[in-house]
């Protein structure tokens, strides 16, 4: 399947029938400190309701971001961790493979998940990893899958010991009121796509530390920002 196959099937989908998924990180029971990433992390899938104005944006967003790389034509090629090269869309089989990740996507997100309450309640003991966009076939039932990695940065918790506030500013009544909710910027990035059993690999740096094909990246790479 090519990108613009993808482009075209995202394009006949409804944004009402999009949902938005948060994936945590933690830490195996009884893992030890020197095992690999594979072997000393789960990830857990919670989904998060969000109005028509959010389904749309990260509609419209999708297949902006899918277009531009259409543009670029860039070759797609095999998955390889040793590449640096940024001239290529790299699509990587799930199929025969074992890594924690792997059971998000064919499986967690495949079932009915549980529902976001309280982000500040489920990073006491979970690390907020990623996000993910479903985007569902009404008519053939497929569904497809984009992730984003979520930066701690990035997480707004209303907490009274931070020598800070969060503020808003309404263009409608041109004042500036304190934010006190639970935040997470949503940006129209995307690092990869899923797509019949295959990630298609847009930002191989932010794949590799979402999936655990590499550990902890120290450095956020320039891809970040636009």
């Amino acid at each position: 399947m090519t990108l613009e196959d993808v482009f075209e099937k995202i394009d006949g989908i409804e944004a009402n029938d999009l949902k938005l998924y948060f994936i945590t990180r933690c830490i195996k029971p009884g893992a030890k400190k020197k095992a690999t990433v594979s072997e000393k992390y789960l990830y857990k899938v919670y989904q998060i309701d969000c109005n028509d104005e959010v389904q749309n944006y990260l509609y419209n967003s999708t297949l902006g971001q899918i277009g531009k790389i259409i543009k670029k034509n860039y070759e797609m090629v095999d998955y390889d961790i040793l590449s640096d090269d940024t001239e290529h869309l790299f699509t990587y089989p799930i199929a025969n493979k074992v890594f924690s990740f792997s059971d998000v996507v064919t499986n967690q997100l495949l079932k009915s998940t549980p529902k976001v309450t309280s982000i500040a309640e489920i990073i006491k003991s979970e690390e907020l990893w990623a996000y993910c966009v479903e985007l569902w076939d009404n008519q053939t039932k497929d569904k497809l899958f984009t992730f984003r990695k979520i930066l701690p940065s990035r997480v707004g918790i209303d907490e009274k010991a931070k020598s800070f506030v969060r503020a808003m500013f309404n263009p409608a009544s041109q004042q500036l009121s304190l934010l006190k909710e639970e935040t997470v910027n949503l940006d129209e990035q995307i690092d990869c796509l899923y797509y019949e059993e295959t990630f298609y690999v847009i930002k191989k740096a932010y794949f590799e530390q979402i999936v655990g094909l590499r550990g902890e990246i120290g450095a956020i790479p320039p891809t970040w920002r636009r």
